[in-house]
This record gives structure tokens, sequence and C-alpha cells, in this order.
């Protein structure tokens, strides 16, 4: 339902968006394309979290290995044939398998497991909707706006465009650090929530392991990236070489996001979305009050800088949040992540 909100949101306002915030009227034919991106998105998303539920971590493994072997090849079929607009519509093809081998997967999973799937009575778990889907929600939601509206305020500079093409090729590099952390992390959610209805010592032994390992697999990958900074951006021609302090930021950015990532997973457990929905916002408003700031007169660097400080904040008032001191059962504390440091 609210992935069908989003695309009749972005088919309407698909013009305006070109023009207003990315300053290229030509590009709303393209967003209307997209606008299928973001409902499969949804699906998928709802698919995998079924998925992790179950356990069925190797499946979910499965898809995202053939997802991402394929895409390569749609992704340069669509270029070749339609230029953009076929890259475009590669993104969409990729999204659309990725559905279908996930509700493979998830029919498999329930025949294995004994569950069917009734519609009957479904209405008596709308307590989740509030509790948990809706602040879950509203908390991805404000992801790709805020970075949206961040990035928009660096295209509609002097010289935009080729501000954010050395910002884009730099956070390649963001999320390449990111991506064994993230992948490794994916099985968290389900096991501490499993944790936290009373084994307290075994949850906080696990999130423990889990940050230290989360921040150290993310400086292990960082660590050459900075080293080898010039040698990467320089690849990318040699206007792209004054981007290796965008390089660098984007890539301390990563660590950073990485470790936090692992106790937005433990307030997730512990049924507490309200409050991981309000750090979201922290982080959005620190991003978009940064940028306002920054990128004017510093451009790329100052939208990577300004990315730095969200999640530098955003770690800030996380940690702040679990280490209050706690002295009741881990499920009616406001966090159960508390005594992992």
């Amino acid at each position: 339902g609210t992935g069908a909100i989003a695309v009749l949101a972005l088919l309407t306002a698909a013009p305006w968006l070109a023009t207003s915030t990315l300053n290229a009227p030509h590009l709303s034919t393209e967003l209307r394309i997209g606008a299928a991106l973001l409902f499969l998105n949804a699906l998928n998303g709802a698919q995998t979290g079924v998925l992790a539920g179950f356990e069925a971590f190797r499946a979910i493994a499965r898809v995202n290995l053939i997802q991402g072997v394929l895409t390569f090849p749609l992704a340069v079929a669509g270029v070749i044939l339609m230029g953009l607009t076929g890259s475009v519509v590669a993104l969409v093809a990729s999204a659309a398998l990725a559905w279908i081998l996930n509700h493979i997967a998830i029919q498999a999973e329930c025949s294995r497991n004994g569950v069917s799937i009734r519609w009957v009575g479904f209405w008596s778990e709308r307590v989740i909707l509030w509790r948990f889907s809706l602040p879950a929600f509203l908390s991805g939601a404000l992801t790709s706006p805020a970075m949206w509206l961040a990035s928009s305020i660096l295209v509609n500079q002097p010289h935009g465009y080729a501000e954010m093409g050395v910002f884009s090729a730099a956070n390649q590099w963001r999320t390449a650090v990111a991506f064994l952390p993230s992948l490794l992390s994916q099985p968290l959610l389900s096991m501490l929530s499993n944790l936290g209805v009373g084994d307290s010592t075994s949850f906080r032994k696990l999130l423990r392991v889990n940050l230290l390992l989360s921040f150290g697999l993310s400086v292990f990958m960082a660590a050459p990236l900075v080293l080898s900074s010039s040698w990467i951006m320089k690849a990318y021609g040699r206007d792209f070489l004054a981007g290796r302090p965008v390089l660098i930021l984007l890539v301390l950015a990563a660590v950073i996001s990485s470790t936090v990532a692992v106790i937005g997973q433990a307030i997730a457990s512990l049924d507490k979305m309200w409050w991981g929905f309000t750090f979201n916002l922290v982080w959005a408003l620190v991003l978009l009050s940064s940028a306002s700031l920054l990128v004017p007169r510093h451009g790329a660097l100052g939208l990577a800088g300004a990315v730095v400080a969200s999640y530098s904040v955003h770690a800030l008032t996380v940690t702040t949040y679990c280490t209050t001191p706690l002295r009741k059962p881990l499920r009616s504390l406001p966090t159960g992540c508390v005594r992992s440091w």
C-alpha cells in the first residue's frame, strides 16, 4: 500500500521534481519509469523481512547473489540500447527479478515450516502497524528524500552537476565499505529479537560482538581506500583527482554508519521503533542543515562533510540512548543494548 502511494506521488510530481529539484526537466520520463523501482523495492523489502523472520539467510544471500550477477549485464544492455532510459529500465528489471526469486523462496520456506498464509482476521494484528511498521516505514522514507534534497542543493550550484559527478564517484566507495558489514548484519535483527525475550546476557554478548565485527570490517575496508584515494579518483579522469578529500570523508562516514547500524538493529529488536524514527529524523535534519551551510561554499566536499556530520550526530544520539544506566528486565528497558558497552 505504501509502495503504491509512493508510485502515484512520483508519477504525478515527476515533472516538478525534475525541474525544481534536479534542475533537469528532461529527466521526468526517467523519474516516472523509476516509480516502478520504488514499488518493487517496497515489495522486496517486505519479502526480505519475511525470509529473515524464517532465518532463511541462505535464501536471502542466494537471491542477492543472482540479482547482483544479472544486474550488471542488464545495465550494460540497457545503456547500449536506450542510453539513460535503458539504465533505469534495467534497474526496474533487476528489481522485478528479485521479486520473483523472493516469492519462490518464501513459498518454499512456508512449505518447509508448515506455514499457511491466511487473510482472515489479519486486521487483529493492526497494533503492529502502529508500533513497528509505521515508524519503520517513516524511518526508511526519511533516508532517500533527505539525500535527494541534499543532492539537489549541490546540483543547483554553479557547476553543480560536475560536482555531483565527483560526489557520486566517491560515494560508490562508501557503499563498498558498508557492503560487508551490512551483509553480515542481516541476520542480526531476528537473532536479537529471539534473545530479547529474556536472555539478556546473550543479547548483550551478541550485540557487542556484532559492534566490534562491523567496526573492524568497515575499518579493514576503509583503510586501503584512504591510502589509495588519489589513484582511485584519478581513475575516473583527471578532473576527479581534486575529489580525493570527498572520498576520504565518505569512507569515514561509512565506518560510522556501519557501526551505528548495529545499534539500530538492537533498537528495532526491542520494539522501540518510534525512538528509531526520532533518531533518523535528527539525522535527516542535521544532513540538510549542514548541506545548506557547507555545499554553497565547498561543493561536493561540503556535501561529503554534511554526510559525516549527520552520521556523527546520529552515532552520538543513539549511543547516548543505549548507554543509559539500566536496572530493569530487558524487555521493559528503553533499550536492552545498554550494557554491551
